[in-house]
C-alpha cells in the first residue's frame, strides 16, 4: 500500500504539526543579543488582525477575540463594530483600534433609517420587521457599498480576519457581513468565521467532515470534550486537559488565539513565496492551517485550565484572557506557567498533564 493512502500514524503526524507550528511562530530577538539572528522587528511583522463584529447585546466578544489575538502574539488589532459597542469596547481596551463602521436597520416601518459614514449620510427606506439580509442588499446597497469600501481599506493593511463574534443577527449587519466576507475571498487573506454568524450551518446534525466536504474542505473546529478539527480529509482530536467550566466568551478568546496562528502561517507562506530564508522550514498550507488550529485550541484549552486553578467556579472569560500568555509561553516558547492555588480538580489536571511540546503529542492525534 502506497504511502498516500495510509493514515499516518499519530506519532509522525504530531512532530509534523509540531515542525509547522515552530516554522511560523516569529521569533523574540533583544536588540544587542550576542549571535542571534537578525530579523525584522517592525511593528505590525508579528500579526495584524481585524475584528468584525460586535452589537448592542454583544460588546464583549469582539474585545475577547481582539484581545486574545493580541496575548497570542499578534502586533496590532483592528475591530469593526457598531456605534453603540464601540465606546464599549474603547473603554474595555486602547490597545484595541476600534472603527465604529456597522449600522442596524430600524424595524420601526413608519421611520426611515438613517446612518451617516464619513461625510456621506443616507436614508434608507423602511423595513418591515421580517425583511432578510438579502432584502436590505437589495435595498440598500448603496449603503452596504459605503460600508464594505471603509473596511476594505483596513483590510489591505492585514493579514487575517475574524467575522462574527457578537455579530448582530440585524439583517443589514449580515448583509455588509457578507459582502465583507467576499472581499476577503478576493485578497486572498485568511479567515475565522465564528459560528455565530451562521448557526443554523452547525444545527443539523451533520458531522462536522461532512459538513467540511459539503463546504469546499473548509476547516472546521467542532468545540467539545475534545476538539475536533477537520477539515473533511483529514480529522485532529485535541484532547488537552481544559476547564470544567463553560463561561462564555472562551470561544470568542479561542477565534483571535486562531486569528494569530493563522496570520503566522500566512505571513510564513508569504516568506516562502519569495524565497525567503526560512522557505525551506515552511511546510505545505493546508498541514500549516491545520498546525496552527491544532496549536490555537491546545492554548486556549490550557488557558482556560490555569484560569480555573486560579478562580475555580468563579472563573469568567477574562481570567482566561489573562493565561493566555501564560500558557503559550509554557506551550511554545519553552518557559513555565505560574499555576496558581485552586480546586483540586484543577490541580490534578494540571499535574497529569505536560508541558511544552511532550504535552503536544500526547494530546494532539490524528483519527
Amino acid at each position: 500500500m502506497s504511502s498516500t493512502a495510509a493514515a499516518p500514524a499519530a506519532p509522525v503526524a504530531a512532530d509534523a504539526m509540531l515542525a509547522s507550528i515552530r516554522a511560523v511562530i516569529p521569533p523574540l530577538q533583544h536588540t544587542g543579543d550576542a549571535g542571534a539572528p537578525q530579523v525584522p522587528t517592525r511593528k505590525g511583522l508579528s500579526g495584524r488582525v481585524l475584528v468584525v463584529g460586535g452589537s448592542e447585546e454583544y460588546s464583549g466578544a469582539p474585545f475577547f477575540a481582539g484581545m486574545a489575538a493580541l496575548r497570542t502574539g499578534a502586533d496590532i488589532c483592528h475591530v469593526v463594530c457598531d456605534s453603540i459597542s464601540s465606546p464599549v469596547i474603547k473603554g474595555f481596551s486602547p490597545d484595541l483600534i476600534v472603527h465604529p463602521y456597522l449600522r442596524n436597520i430600524s424595524y420601526d416601518p413608519t421611520n426611515a433609517f438613517f446612518f451617516a459614514t464619513g461625510t456621506d449620510v443616507f436614508a434608507a427606506p423602511p423595513h418591515p420587521p421580517d425583511s432578510t439580509y438579502k432584502d436590505i442588499a437589495q435595498s440598500d446597497s448603496q449603503a452596504i457599498a459605503v460600508i464594505v469600501q471603509k473596511v476594505a481599506e483596513i483590510l489591505e493593511r492585514v493579514h487575517v480576519v475574524v467575522i462574527g463574534p457578537g455579530l448582530s443577527r440585524d439583517p443589514l449587519a449580515q448583509a455588509v457581513a457578507e459582502r465583507i466576507l467576499e472581499r476577503v475571498g478576493t485578497l486572498g487573506l485568511p479567515v475565522v468565521i465564528d459560528a455565530g454568524i451562521d448557526a443554523e450551518m452547525m444545527t443539523k446534525g451533520e458531522a462536522a467532515a461532512e459538513l467540511s466536504r459539503r463546504l469546499g474542505n473548509v476547516l472546521i473546529m467542532q468545540k467539545g470534550s475534545d476538539d475536533v478539527l477537520t477539515d473533511g480529509t483529514t480529522s485532529i482530536a485535541c484532547s488537552f486537559p481544559g476547564s470544567p467550566r463553560r463561561c462564555g466568551g472562551q470561544g470568542d478568546i479561542l477565534s483571535g488565539t486562531l486569528a494569530t496562528f493563522l496570520a503566522w502561517t500566512a505571513l510564513a507562506a508569504r516568506q516562502q513565496k519569495s524565497g525567503g530564508a526560512a522557505a525551506s522550514a515552511v511546510l505545505p498550507t493546508r498541514l500549516a492551517v491545520l498546525s496552527a488550529t491544532a496549536a490555537a485550541a491546545t492554548v486556549v484549552r490550557r488557558a482556560s485550565l490555569l484560569a480555573f486553578a486560579a478562580r475555580g467556579r468563579s472563573m469568567v472569560a477574562r481570567d482566561v484572557l489573562e493565561q493566555v500568555g501564560a500558557a503559550f509561553g509554557g506551550l511554545w516558547d519553552g518557559g513555565s506557567e505560574e499555576e496558581g492555588g485552586g480546586a483540586k480538580l484543577a490541580a490534578a489536571a494540571m499535574a497529569a498533564a505536560e508541558t511544552g511540546e511532550a504535552s503536544f503529542r500526547r494530546n494532539v492525534a490524528v483519527l
